[in-house]
């Protein structure tokens, strides 16, 4: 039960994380491109 709330906070930020980059993904292939 003590390995719950810490794995439980790992995917919360993890979640918000992949949400983020799915946006990002469009711009960071952008920015490679102009490197």
């Amino acid at each position: 039960m003590h390995e719950f709330p810490p794995q439980r906070l790992t995917p919360t930020p993890t979640l918000s994380g992949l949400q983020l980059p799915s946006p990002y993904i469009t711009p960071t292939p952008n920015r490679t491109n102009i490197d």
